[in-house]
């Protein structure tokens, strides 16, 4: 049974749904956050697995740099068994970077969405409450600032 022993009725659901539309060639926008939530532990694990198998495009949001470790890493055990470099996967928001970090999302063919809502709300100049864009630009990974779903992760192959 696709999902595996221990799988919830869900997992399993989704399984069985992913192996139907692969055989039908279905090609999605894109799942992410909405296969499950960063926070929902296993669920999120199983979730990304399910996308990565599939082939389809995969996209979530972090919060802080916690957050931005626990996708690198799944994404990297999962790029192991289920090639990720050509879906397009990224990262939205990502407030806290490391340099470690995104040379490990460039090295998956990963790239990051910077949330630029954050940058321009901050009522004091002083105050950076977005992402560093200059670190992230300046390292040479595939970046973008989305206008809705309109960037280049979005609007490159359709």
């Amino acid at each position: 049974m696709p999902g595996g022993p221990g799988a919830t009725r869900a997992a399993r659901a989704a399984a069985q749904l992913v192996l139907v539309l692969r055989r039908r060639h279905l090609h999605t926008g894109s799942i992410g956050e909405w296969a499950a939530p960063l926070g929902s532990g296993q669920a999120w694990q199983s979730a990304q697995r399910l996308v990565a198998q599939a082939g389809w495009r995969n996209e979530n949001s972090v919060q802080n740099l916690a957050g931005l470790r626990q996708v690198v890493e799944n994404w990297e055990a999962l790029n192991k068994e289920f090639p990720i470099g050509d879906k397009r996967w990224c990262v939205h928001h990502v407030p806290e970077v490391t340099p470690d970090l995104l040379t490990r999302l460039k090295t998956m063919g990963c790239g990051v969405q910077m949330a630029a809502f954050r940058w321009v709300t901050s009522n004091d100049p002083k105050v950076v409450v977005g992402p560093p864009f200059r670190t992230i630009v300046d390292h040479g990974i595939s970046a973008g600032v989305p206008h809705r779903q309109n960037n280049r992760f979005g609007a490159e192959r359709r």
